[in-house]
């Protein structure tokens, strides 16, 4: 389980470090942090070792094995309308990429794929989720977060699409330090978008991408993806030349 004591003295500014409840096994962050909600304001944290129903996007399915990796939900009192809620993702997938920089050094390649995702060669390291808490909706966000940390192997049907921060390095990480970088990384994002909104963000996510040029099929939307407009949205190039701007979808890779 995590070291709480340890985590808040990795990172003494952090009002999520201050503020974990750290768990054995849960059904998901998210829903746990959904109950501590109700007795407790936000911000807030709830960290995990095992996930019986961990989730990403579109209620698919999270790999959660026990110990090694970081399963997280932050909660954070922010201003947020439903229509940001995807550029809002992507600032927090901004944060865990520059955490997980810190850590691993420039001569590790990451990436950010749009909508949600931290790739590192091509692989996925960590995923975003963010939702609204329903009680409060758009002065609460739930932010919840999977870093595979040093996870060693995969299940056959992932094996070639995931990877982690130890796979990637050789390396083996204290995971209070992971997380610590994240708690500190998310809460500026999360106060420097409560300022400025997206647009500090968007240079990053798109410098960070490894999509541009390739394309994809989203719902039914098929084209070239080009950039990442001031709301978040993918930029894609349609047949006819014209472009679409996609705020959401499942993103498939057709090359």
């Amino acid at each position: 389980m995590i070291d709480g004591d340890r985590l808040r003295a990795l990172a003494p500014g952090s009002a999520l470090a201050a503020r974990a409840v750290h768990t054995g096994e849960v059904d998901s962050t998210m829903e746990a942090a959904r109950r501590e909600l109700e007795g407790r304001p936000p911000p807030l944290l709830v960290t995990a070792e095992i996930q019986r129903l961990g989730r990403g996007r579109e209620g698919r399915s999270w790999h959660s094995p026990a110990a090694g990796n970081l399963y997280v939900t932050a909660a954070l009192p922010l201003f947020l309308p439903l229509a940001s809620l995807p550029a809002f993702t992507l600032a927090c997938g901004v944060a865990v990429h520059q955490a997980a920089r810190d850590l691993l050094g420039p001569e590790v390649e990451l990436s950010i794929k749009w909508p949600n995702d931290l790739l590192c060669r091509g692989a996925k390291m960590a995923g975003v989720l963010c939702e609204l808490l329903a009680s409060d909706p758009g002065h609460v966000v739930l932010c919840g977060l999977g870093v595979n940390v040093n996870a060693e192997s995969f299940p056959p049907e992932i094996d070639a699409i995931a990877t982690s921060m130890r796979m990637a390095s050789g390396r083996t990480f204290e995971r209070e330090e992971v997380l610590a970088r994240i708690c500190s990384r998310l809460e500026a994002a999360a106060e420097l978008y409560g300022r400025e909104g997206f647009g500090p963000f968007r240079g990053e996510c798109t410098s960070r991408s490894s999509l541009w040029g390739r394309r994809c099929r989203i719902d039914a939307t098929t084209g070239i993806m080009e950039s990442i407009d001031e709301r978040g949205a993918l930029v894609i190039r349609l047949q006819d030349g014209t472009t679409a701007a996609v705020a959401a979808g499942r993103l498939d890779l057709l090359d």
